[in-house]
Protein backbone atom coordinates (compact mmCIF):
# COMPACT_ATOMS: atom_id res chain seq x y z
CA UNK A 1 0.00 0.00 0.00
CA UNK A 2 1.47 3.30 -1.08
CA UNK A 3 1.04 6.79 0.51
CA UNK A 4 0.06 9.06 -1.94
CA UNK A 5 -1.15 13.03 -1.34
CA UNK A 6 -3.54 15.02 -2.21
CA UNK A 7 -2.50 17.63 -4.88
CA UNK A 8 -5.71 19.86 -4.98
CA UNK A 9 -7.43 22.70 -2.69
CA UNK A 10 -10.54 19.43 -1.64
CA UNK A 11 -10.92 16.44 -3.20
CA UNK A 12 -14.20 14.76 -2.66
CA UNK A 13 -13.79 11.25 -1.10
CA UNK A 14 -16.25 8.43 -2.08
CA UNK A 15 -18.04 5.24 -1.43
CA UNK A 16 -18.08 4.03 -5.03
CA UNK A 17 -15.73 5.18 -8.03
CA UNK A 18 -19.18 7.12 -9.65
CA UNK A 19 -19.67 11.21 -9.55
CA UNK A 20 -22.70 11.25 -7.43
CA UNK A 21 -23.87 13.22 -4.65
CA UNK A 22 -25.35 9.94 -2.86
CA UNK A 23 -21.46 8.30 -3.02
CA UNK A 24 -20.20 11.56 -1.04
CA UNK A 25 -18.04 10.49 2.20
CA UNK A 26 -16.22 13.65 3.10
CA UNK A 27 -13.46 15.70 2.08
CA UNK A 28 -9.64 15.22 1.56
CA UNK A 29 -7.71 18.42 1.28
CA UNK A 30 -4.25 19.65 -0.10
CA UNK A 31 -1.39 18.27 1.44
CA UNK A 32 -3.21 15.53 3.07
CA UNK A 33 -1.94 11.74 2.96
CA UNK A 34 -4.51 8.54 1.73
CA UNK A 35 -2.70 5.23 1.80
CA UNK A 36 -3.75 3.43 -1.88
CA UNK A 37 -5.48 0.19 -0.84
CA UNK A 38 -5.14 -1.22 -4.35
CA UNK A 39 -4.32 0.33 -7.91
CA UNK A 40 -6.19 2.72 -10.03
CA UNK A 41 -9.12 1.06 -12.71
CA UNK A 42 -9.41 1.80 -15.88
CA UNK A 43 -10.80 5.41 -15.10
CA UNK A 44 -8.25 6.12 -12.72
CA UNK A 45 -10.14 5.99 -9.67
CA UNK A 46 -7.80 4.54 -6.62
CA UNK A 47 -9.37 2.46 -3.31
CA UNK A 48 -7.72 4.28 -0.62
CA UNK A 49 -8.28 4.91 3.17
CA UNK A 50 -8.19 8.08 4.43
CA UNK A 51 -8.59 10.21 8.05
CA UNK A 52 -11.54 12.51 7.47
CA UNK A 53 -13.22 14.15 10.84
CA UNK A 54 -10.95 12.12 13.07
CA UNK A 55 -12.37 9.02 11.45
CA UNK A 56 -9.91 6.89 9.22
CA UNK A 57 -12.49 5.55 6.50
CA UNK A 58 -12.14 3.75 3.32
CA UNK A 59 -13.14 4.75 -0.66
CA UNK A 60 -12.26 6.30 -3.80
CA UNK A 61 -10.62 9.72 -4.84
CA UNK A 62 -9.79 10.23 -8.74
CA UNK A 63 -6.00 9.80 -9.64
CA UNK A 64 -5.71 12.73 -11.28
CA UNK A 65 -4.96 14.53 -8.05
CA UNK A 66 -3.08 12.44 -6.86
CA UNK A 67 0.58 12.50 -6.30
CA UNK A 68 3.37 9.96 -4.97
CA UNK A 69 5.44 11.36 -2.02
CA UNK A 70 8.92 13.35 -3.08
CA UNK A 71 12.34 13.10 -1.53
CA UNK A 72 12.25 14.30 2.21
CA UNK A 73 13.92 17.95 1.64
CA UNK A 74 11.16 18.87 -1.11
CA UNK A 75 8.60 17.43 1.19
CA UNK A 76 9.76 19.34 4.23
CA UNK A 77 9.40 22.37 1.78
CA UNK A 78 5.95 21.40 0.50
CA UNK A 79 4.88 20.61 4.35
CA UNK A 80 6.40 24.51 5.08
CA UNK A 81 4.15 25.82 2.08
CA UNK A 82 0.73 24.07 2.77
CA UNK A 83 1.43 25.10 7.35
CA UNK A 84 1.00 28.93 5.81
CA UNK A 85 -1.91 28.37 3.17
CA UNK A 86 -3.93 26.61 6.32
CA UNK A 87 -3.14 29.13 8.49
CA UNK A 88 -4.64 31.79 5.92
CA UNK A 89 -7.38 29.46 6.33
CA UNK A 90 -6.88 27.95 2.89
CA UNK A 91 -6.47 31.08 0.98
CA UNK A 92 -9.27 32.91 2.32
CA UNK A 93 -7.97 34.58 5.22
CA UNK A 94 -5.72 37.35 4.65
CA UNK A 95 -1.87 38.06 5.23
CA UNK A 96 -2.51 41.49 7.18
CA UNK A 97 -4.96 40.30 9.43
CA UNK A 98 -3.81 37.60 12.44
CA UNK A 99 -6.00 34.71 11.46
Amino acid sequence: MATLIVTTPALNFRSAPVVANETLIGTVYLGQRVTRARPADEEGWYQCNAVIEGEEVSGFVSGRFLRERLTKNRERLVASVHDQWMRLKRGAGKEHHQP
